[in-house]
């Protein structure tokens, strides 16, 4: 490898390592990897032998611990997690009223005052069918009827 001192300032005395050029350009001041690979070193016999231990033998087992170990968390997880239900499908007040053949004005009124379960979205309401009917059940059922009867 040649090391073209050229472009090294004179700050930089300390020596370069196998495998490093030089910086280019004038405001690099640290060596930096060359196009030529460094030296190739060999391993002592020993530490071979022990990585070849630890990829042959370990590795998988770890692997094999951690997925098992991931795999029985994510079943506890769903486990005490029930899954969630199908959202409700929400109605407006004139879909409603038809089709329990109520005048919409009056379950507007109802949800206003709060004697009817509904969710406001904006100006509007919206109203779950099976709980307007529970409610509606209830308030016949207690007598708390708004009528003019």
């Amino acid at each position: 490898m040649a090391i073209d001192w050229k472009e090294w300032e004179p700050e930089d005395t300390e020596p370069l390592p196998p495998g490093l050029s030089p910086p280019v350009g004038r405001r690099a001041r640290r060596p930096t990897l060359g196009t030529e690979p460094p030296q190739s070193h060999t391993l002592p016999p020993w530490l071979a032998t022990a990585f070849g231990y630890v990829v042959e033998h370990l590795v998988p087992s770890l692997r094999a611990f951690v997925v098992s170990c991931v795999r029985e968390a994510l079943q506890g997880i769903e486990a005490e997690c029930p899954k969630p239900a199908a959202p409700k499908r929400l109605v407006g007040a004139t879909e409603l009223g038809k089709a329990l053949g109520i005048h919409p004005t009056w379950l507007r009124a109802e949800a206003k005052a709060g004697r009817l379960p509904a969710v406001r979205t904006g100006r509007r309401f919206r109203f779950d069918p099976e709980e307007v009917i529970e409610a509606l059940k209830r308030q016949g059922a207690e007598g708390e009827g708004h009528g003019h009867c």
